[in-house]
C-alpha cells in the first residue's frame, strides 16, 4: 500500500560491491536512486527518493558502516551524536528487532535512526524524509528491510524472515 492505495511496485536487485565493509543485498524500488559514498564517519549507502522522476535526496534510507575498530560504547556514542544531529526524540520503543538502540525523528523531518551490529561491525541505519513523504517512503523502506540479506551468511536483517537460499 502506498498512500492508502494498493500499488504494484517495480523493484531492482541491489548488492553492495565486494569492497563494501558490510555486504548485503536487497531490492530497491525503481523510483529510488542508490548512492554510495565514503566519509570519515564510515562507508555509506543511500537509497534516495526519485518519485515521479523527481530526485529528492532528503528523502532517503541510509546505512552507515562505522569504522571497524569501534568499541560498543564508542558505537553508542556515535549513535547518540547522529540522533541528536537528526533531531531524534527520546527512546521510542522496539520497532526493529535487529536494532540495539533506535529513536524516531520528530519535527521537520520524519523517520528513524537505529544502531545495529552484524558479526563484528557496527552500523547506523536511518530513514529521513519530509513528513509529506511518509506514505510513500514507509512502504518502500519496509520492503527493502524485509528483503535485506547479509552477504556473509545469507541471514536476514529482520529475524523471522527466511535466509537467502532457503527457497521460501
Amino acid at each position: 500500500m502506498v498512500e492508502g492505495m494498493p500499488e504494484v511496485m517495480a523493484v531492482q536487485a541491489f548488492e553492495t560491491p565486494v569492497s563494501f565493509p558490510l555486504g548485503f543485498s536487497t531490492v530497491v524500488p525503481a523510483d529510488m536512486r542508490v548512492e554510495q559514498v565514503g566519509s570519515g564517519e564510515g562507508d555509506v549507502v543511500r537509497f534516495e527518493a526519485a518519485f515521479g522522476g523527481v530526485h529528492r535526496p532528503e528523502a532517503l534510507l541510509s546505512l552507515t558502516v562505522l569504522p571497524g575498530d569501534l568499541s560498543e560504547s564508542e558505537a553508542r556514542e556515535q549513535f547518540a551524536s547522529v540522533a541528536a544531529v537528526l533531531g531524534a526524540g527520546p527512546h521510542s520503543g522496539e520497532r526493529f528487532p535487529w536494532a540495539l538502540q533506535e529513536r524516531m525523528l520528530i519535527g521537520d523531518v520524519s523517520g528513524f535512526v537505529a544502531l545495529g551490529r552484524h558479526q563484528d561491525r557496527w552500523y547506523l541505519m536511518a530513514m529521513q524524509h519530509p513528513p509529506e513523504y511518509g506514505d510513500g517512503m514507509a512502504p518502500r523502506v519496509d520492503l527493502m528491510l524485509r528483503r535485506w540479506r547479509w552477504t556473509s551468511d545469507g541471514s536476514p536483517l529482520h529475524p523471522g524472515e527466511p535466509r537467502a537460499g532457503d527457497g521460501t
